[in-house]
């Protein structure tokens, strides 16, 4: 398990919601580490890296008008209404 776990969040303004763009994402957070997509604006990824290196690996291809939000996740106090397979994959990256 990765030491940081982070929310990715993508406001889409002048870059395409597109799936193409989205796998975009999918494929730049892949080299992160482990990541899961909650939606086509939100990813949480499990990493070693920075929420820095992050945002510059995002803007190599979203637009500077779109707005990404990178934040460091604390899952010692979290609830939510969600799919299993979200619950679960959360639950996996819980640290005691």
């Amino acid at each position: 398990m990765a030491k940081n776990l982070f929310l990715v969040t993508i406001r889409w303004v002048h870059t395409p919601l597109t799936e193409e763009n989205i796998k975009r994402i999918d494929d730049t957070l892949g080299t992160f580490g482990d990541w899961m997509r909650f939606n086509a604006y939100c990813w949480i990824v499990d990493t070693d890296s920075n929420a820095i290196d992050i945002f510059n690996a995002l803007g190599r291809f979203l637009h500077k008008d779109d707005s990404e939000l990178i934040l460091r996740l604390d899952l010692s106090d979290w609830s939510g209404w969600c799919p299993k397979w979200v619950d679960d994959w959360l639950k996996t990256k819980k640290k005691n």
